[in-house]
């Protein structure tokens, strides 16, 4: 499985807000938040 991710600073470029992709930036945080849960 390949995904696309991004780190670092956010760009300087003008963000239109109606073209993000809201589910994907969901299933992102989701995914960061389980890295970061200590799990026993």
């Amino acid at each position: 499985m390949t995904a696309n991710t991004f780190a670092g600073a956010a760009s300087h470029s003008v963000t239109k807000w109606h073209q993000i992709n809201w589910a994907a930036v969901h299933r992102n945080v989701r995914r960061l938040q389980a890295r970061i849960v200590v799990r026993p």
